[in-house]
């Protein structure tokens, strides 16, 4: 099995990154990287107050902010 890794998987030494690589039978190369986990940004999340009901006619104000603040986020 260890045949199977070297001829398919290795490391970019600067970027420490897993990448293979094939070639088609017409012989175009290519190339994949492996996704890493660390790539995405963390998004954090506000929360919704203890007493906020989405329902409720009096809490409509509060959801249409929290809808308006996500959207500028994005």
């Amino acid at each position: 099995m260890r045949w199977i890794q070297n001829r398919y998987w290795w490391v970019i030494p600067d970027t420490n990154r897993f990448t293979a690589a094939w070639r088609e039978k017409s012989g175009k190369r290519y190339t994949l990287f492996l996704f890493r986990m660390s790539d995405l940004p963390i998004r954090r999340h506000v929360r919704i107050k203890g007493n906020a009901n989405p329902y409720s006619p009096s809490c409509q104000d509060y959801f249409t902010q929290r809808v308006a603040m996500k959207a500028v986020k994005v």
